[in-house]
């Protein structure tokens, strides 16, 4: 029995996704010749693999053709690049969807091109595998959400972006396992331990900074006004958990309140 590969974003052709991922190829034909390569070298015939969205920037025909040469048996869930009209094109697929949700190992994973923080069971182990945010701001705010679901329930949420631009994909498909472990040391590698960073804060998880501060801002709770605080990284403003406060005081007495911040650092260092 064969393996159970993902894989997402891959734009083959796409030379705008170079600088915009900052990918590390000098043109668009190296870029897809190392796709391929690290598709071949990791995938069999007898291995399923899911492409989560956005494979080609191309013609339909050179698509056609680069099917052709990778193995194993694809399944496509669309994402918003995806042009599916072509029979041709439909004929190299098993099947094409927009979600699904999958049995791995034993493990039930929900696939989508879009990340969907609160996906089906994420509450009972289940897992969600999506792309699409690729290294943008949108994916440090579902990462940032990712980490308020761990604090809130005080258990994790198995959503993992496949993205093949992230450190733990490299442009290669990668089975579920692979993806868990290459993840964690991921975050395992920007973490330097309990005195690093700022104030003895966790750097930044997804660039390494140790500018590390401290915010609050207003907001509406039940038409009342409250406040949330959070630490937040400085270099690429990624937020931390959110800490809620409900009162009636000033702006200034709530920014002085050393327990709020004491809240706040302790769950940027639980992150991860």
């Amino acid at each position: 029995m064969g393996k159970i590969f993902y894989i997402s974003d891959l734009h083959i052709s796409h030379k705008n996704c170079i600088s915009f991922d900052n990918r590390p190829f000098t043109s668009v034909k190296a870029m897809d010749e190392a796709i391929i390569k690290n598709w071949n070298d990791t995938v069999t015939d007898e291995d399923t693999i899911y492409i989560l969205g956005d494979m080609f920037w191309c013609n339909t025909q050179k698509a056609i053709e680069i099917l052709k040469s990778l193995k194993g048996t694809k399944i496509l869930i669309k994402g918003n690049h995806d042009d599916c009209r072509d029979a041709e094109f439909r004929s190299y697929f098993k099947y094409i969807k927009d979600m699904d949700e999958v049995y791995d190992n034993g493990r039930k994973v929900i696939l989508c091109h879009y990340p969907i923080p609160c996906f089906k069971n994420h509450f009972y182990g289940w897992f969600h595998l999506c792309g699409h945010t690729h290294t943008s701001f949108e994916h440090n705010m579902m990462e940032n959400d990712k980490f308020e679901i761990k604090a809130l329930y005080d258990r994790p949420c198995n959503m993992y972006n496949v993205g093949c631009m992230h450190p733990w994909m490299n442009y290669t498909p990668r089975t579920l396992s692979e993806i868990v472990s290459g993840y964690e040391q991921y975050l395992a590698s920007t973490k330097t331990g309990e005195q690093a960073g700022t104030g003895g804060l966790h750097p930044c998880p997804y660039c390494g900074s140790s500018d590390i501060r401290y915010s609050i801002k207003s907001t509406t709770l039940q038409f009342k006004k409250a406040y949330h605080a959070s630490m937040y990284c400085w270099d690429c403003n990624s937020y931390g958990p959110r800490v809620l406060y409900k009162s009636d005081e000033h702006r200034h007495d709530v920014e002085h309140n050393e327990n709020l911040r004491k809240q706040a650092e302790s769950l940027w260092n639980r992150r991860g």
